[in-house]
Formats: structure tokens, sequence, C-alpha cells
């Protein structure tokens, strides 16, 4: 899309063909294919993902280090002491992590974000993902910004 943040309001609703009583549902319809869903690409978080980053820590690298320092120092009882707590520390960490994201994919599911828009003549609440470029958005003090708006 253009740099539009430059151009006057009656510019910005030329350039969309909207008006101030807001979109027709059929004209929404349209850039909505046109433009795709207003929602940011997420990369889904794979479990093995989830695994590799228990290994990021120093903490693990240092405990690693004394596992491989004991074992050349013979002290195999040492060795499997740390190499027991890396494994605790790892799958703990990767269990409480793992269901972390699962429960903050729920949510994301679960809370769908509104607008109130004007489409029509007539505000209407719609799901922020469904705003379309030419959209009319009311926002009131405090109220989420649901897309790359300009204020007009």
């Amino acid at each position: 899309m253009n740099n539009f943040t430059n151009l006057s309001p009656e510019e910005l609703i030329n350039n969309f063909s909207t008006s101030r009583t807001g979109l027709s549902p059929r004209k929404a319809h349209e850039l909505l294919k046109k433009y795709g869903f207003n929602e940011l690409a997420i990369k889904q978080i794979t479990w093995f993902t989830i695994f590799k980053r228990q290994f990021i820590s120093p903490f693990i690298w240092l405990l690693m280090g004394a596992a491989v320092i004991s074992t050349l120092l013979g002290n195999f009882i040492d060795a499997g002491t740390i190499l027991v707590i890396i494994l605790l520390n790892t799958a703990l960490g990767f269990y409480q992590e793992f269901k972390a994201q699962n429960t903050l994919d729920l949510l994301k599911n679960y809370v769908q974000p509104q607008a109130l828009v004007i489409r029509d003549e007539h505000e209407q609440l719609v799901a922020t993902r469904l705003l379309v470029p030419g959209d009319i958005v009311v926002v009131d003090p405090g109220d989420f910004i649901p897309a790359d708006i300009q204020v007009i």
C-alpha cells in the first residue's frame, strides 16, 4: 500500500472510494477480498522450538560444563547427578512453557477484539480482523486502536 499519512481527509475518502457515512457492506466485502484480513501473520510455535529453548539458558550450559568436567575427573556419580538435574530442569521448563503457549493460543481464539466503525451510515461493531482500508473507525479516549488508521 502507498503512504497515506500525508493525505488530507478528503483525499483519503476519495482514494478509498468511501464517504463520511462509511463503506457499504458490499464495498467492505470487496475490499476484504482484495486486501485480506486485518491481522499479522503469527508464526506458530512448535513443541520442538519450545524444547530447544530450554537449552539456551547459560545456567544449563554451566551445568553441562560441570558434568563434562566431572566425567573427565572420574566423578561419574556427580556427573550423573548433574545430568539428572539438567533433565529435570529441561522437562519442567518444557512442560511449563508448553502449557503456557497452549493457554495463550486458547485465549487468542476466545478473545476477539472488536472495533466500532461507520458502515452504511450506521455505527456497528465488527471484529478487528474484518476492518478494511476505507473503514471509518470511531475511537473514544482509552479505546484500543484496531489497525493502522488515519485520524480524520
